[in-house]
């Protein structure tokens, strides 16, 4: 395979029938979801087709009351947007009318676009947009960009022609919104026009440092992402990258994908974390940005196409934290993994023709699934893939390295700890409580800005955000406290290794810090759920380490959450691992030294077990716990009897060790 991928399996993989006719070229152009409903708009078929993601029914939308005396003829919508529970079509060619469709009611106008266009013009407007609660259609053809006001239901003519230059037709091609701003990109049209709909200003935008100003067909797609404006290159030589806040713009070379070709090169954008991709129109290779390097790195498809053909990829969408390429003349579609940075071809054949041309000229994704817009294709298609599944359990499974919070994680939060913080020899370390705070921030956290392959929204766990050697299936359960501070955790895990004769690199750790989704975590949750996680999670790892902070009085003892999964612990079955750091060895030492009466001290301490004095970071949490614990565990006393039984071994093993060491030394 040319990207190094094996072939993703592919479930759910079917092929459905629209109300197109099956031989209809470019049935439908564009797509859009709305309450679970995937709405197609149509450019040669004669309805708009909606597919009902809950039922599969595929349902048709009338829309000659837009059509005027063009009913039946080609190329009537070219874009499609919603907003507000409405499905907005700007018309194209032949449609005459704005089409708007309330998905509520399913009641639908038709709006008067003749303030910016001639009913008849062709190619009138190419893209549309919501901006500030108004609607937005881009002149391809038509003299002025068309404002839309739902709530008056009035329609207003932009002008654009500062920014069109010389260009009598085709200007613009595609256009975004961001921060109450439209874009626009120039198609023919000299400059970019950005238009303030908060203030009703527009100016044109130079976009010179990345193609010349009379250069046909610029730009065929805008996109914004971290504050900038992507154009992306169809016949430029460059991607251009607008920055709104300098109000300056730069070129970005993509010869590391475009290679030789100077037509047609990208067609689609998306984001993935920090990175941009381009889907490859004729270029040889998809186009990767990375924002926070401003590097740009090429990746082969050659498994889907021939990358020397032309028009390969038409559309691409996100889902799952993947990116997915649909195939209009490839023969397969792409399927790209940025985590492992590997691509692969994905067969349709099983519901579509892989040598027909323009196949597909449209996708969106909805749910788990990803769905393929008809151009030329006979069936919308449907499809998940069982990689989704995959990196989702993945993720859920996974353990952080032991090796990485030995060196990595500490390097980490040394770093990027913020003055008085303190680490190491910054000064005096914070608990894993106070740095939580500063490492999971959610502008700009360890994986603040990723997407998290659980539940697909941004924001994810540690062990999904660290580079993917330090990520593996958990081996360990560990039981500690945030409390705890890093040298603690260091400490005792490094003993721990050498101890059990094991290698940091082999040993993936559960540890909720790390491997819970800090993003994502809850205040409300059942004590029947509690029980469920903890159950689950000790039982499909089979092994558990418990740290402790301290011989005497570990903190530890006093904590419910740590209590609790030590109960859990014996229900399952499971033997811990009790493990301490040496600097508790150099504090027993010390008491030793000073205090006639330790052992009695210790004993105390651990006799003094009660579940119904430990306390929670969280109310609710404590309040869940011991309920769970009266409702359904035996009670209290039941309870601190097996945890004493549990601990007191391990701890009486490890200072008996420790006294052996101490008496036999040379003080």
């Amino acid at each position: 395979m040319g990207s190094g991928a094996s072939a993703p399996q592919v479930g759910e993989l079917k092929g459905i029938s629209t109300i197109a006719k099956s031989d209809t070229k470019k049935k439908f152009s564009a797509a859009c979801e709305v309450d679970g409903k995937i709405f197609m708009a149509p450019y040669n078929a004669r309805q708009m087709c909606v597919y009902d993601t809950a039922t599969g029914d595929v349902l048709s939308v009338e829309i000659s009351m837009a059509l005027g005396d063009a009913t039946g003829a080609a190329g009537k919508f070219n874009s499609i947007c919603q907003a507000d529970g409405k499905v907005y079509l700007p018309p194209w060619s032949s449609a005459q009318k704005m089409f708007v469709h309330d998905v509520a009611t399913g009641h639908s106008t038709a709006i008067d676009i003749s303030e910016a266009a001639h009913a008849q013009e062709p190619k009138k407007f190419s893209c549309i947009c919501t901006a500030c609660g108004k609607v937005y259609l881009a002149p391809f053809n038509a003299g002025k960009m068309l404002e839309y006001d739902p709530c008056t239901s009035t329609c207003t003519g932009i002008d654009v022609s500062d920014a069109v230059g010389s260009a009598e037709t085709g200007k613009f091609f595609s256009m975004c919104a961001a921060d109450g701003r439209v874009y626009l990109a120039p198609h023919d049209a000299e400059q970019m026009f950005v238009y303030d709909a908060r203030t009703g200003k527009g100016k044109a935008v130079d976009v010179s440092a990345a193609v010349d100003c009379s250069q046909p067909s610029k730009f065929r797609e805008i996109g914004a992402f971290g504050g900038k404006l992507y154009l992306v290159p169809r016949n430029a030589p460059q991607m251009f990258v607008y920055d709104p806040i300098t109000g300056s713009g730069t070129g970005v070379d993509i010869s590391a994908a475009a290679g030789s070709v100077q037509q047609g090169k990208f067609r689609s954008f998306c984001t993935v974390g920090n990175k941009i991709y381009l889907a490859p129109g004729c270029a040889p290779r998809m186009f990767v940005y990375d924002t926070s390097t401003c590097t740009g790195t090429a990746v082969d498809i050659s498994d889907a196409a021939d990358p020397f053909a032309s028009a390969k990829f038409r559309a691409m969408c996100v889902s799952g934290g993947k990116v997915y390429l649909a195939p209009y003349n490839a023969g397969k579609m792409f399927f790209y993994d940025p985590v492992t940075c590997m691509g692969a071809g994905i067969n349709l054949s099983a519901v579509s023709d892989p040598d027909q041309d323009e196949k597909f000229e449209s996708m969106c994704s909805f749910d788990g699934k990803i769905y393929l817009v008809p151009a030329a294709a006979e069936k919308l298609v449907v499809l998940k893939d069982f990689a989704a599944d995959h990196r989702k359990e993945e993720s859920e499974k996974a353990g952080i390295s032991a090796a990485y919070v030995l060196d990595p994680f500490l390097r980490y939060i040394t770093a990027t700890a913020p003055k008085g913080l303190g680490f190491g020899d910054a000064g005096p370390s914070k608990s894993f409580a106070e740095i939580s705070v500063v490492m999971f921030d959610k502008e700009t956290g360890l994986g603040a800005k990723l997407c998290c392959p659980r539940d697909n929204g941004q924001g994810c766990a540690g062990v999904d955000a660290v580079d993917q050697t330090y990520r593996g299936r958990a081996t360990h359960f560990v039981s500690w406290c945030w409390r705890y501070t890093p040298q603690h955790v260091s400490g005792a895990l490094r003993n721990w290794c050498r101890q059990s004769d094991v290698k940091a690199e082999n040993i993936f750790l559960w540890m909720c810090f790390f491997c819970n989704n800090q993003y994502r975590i809850s205040d409300a949750i059942s004590t029947a759920e509690l029980k469920t996680i903890f159950e689950s999670n000790l039982s499909s790892i089979g092994k558990m380490i418990i740290f402790l902070d301290d011989y005497l009085n570990p903190v530890y003892i006093h904590r419910l959450w740590c209590i609790f999964e030590t109960y859990v612990s014996v229900e399952q079955g499971i033997e811990p691992d009790v493990v301490l750091p040496d600097s508790a060895a150099t504090e027993l030492t010390d008491k030793l030294r000073q205090e006639d009466n330790v052992l009695v001290m210790l004993k105390n301490n651990f006799q003094s077990i009660n579940v119904a004095n430990a306390s929670a970071t969280e109310p609710g949490d404590e309040e869940a716990i011991k309920n769970l614990i009266r409702e359904s565990l035996g009670g209290f006393e039941k309870v601190n009897t097996t945890v004493k039984k549990r601990l007191l071994p391990h701890l009486t093993q490890v200072v008996k060790g420790f006294l052996d060491s101490y008496l036999l030394g040379d003080e």
